[in-house]
């Protein structure tokens, strides 16, 4: 078995990247326009799927003793 030692202040960090990259994904990318949705209903959906994915990685993150507070 391996481990991974994450130093508690790279935790914000990751979670600002997470965000960073939510937003990316919400405003520079063609596939609303593939799919056929509306860039309001896409970014909706980016918006919801970044904030369970970083409701889960504050969770977990907690349950490993980090406060992941900036």
């Amino acid at each position: 078995m391996k481990a991974i030692i994450i130093e508690e202040v790279r935790f914000v960090e990751i979670l600002e990247d997470l965000k960073y990259h939510a937003e990316s994904l919400a405003s520079n990318v063609t596939t609303p326009d593939r799919i056929g949705w509306d860039r309001a209903m896409w970014a909706a959906a980016v918006q919801e799927c970044h904030r369970q994915l970083h409701f889960r990685l504050v969770q977990w993150m907690q349950s490993h003793g980090a406060s992941c507070i900036r």
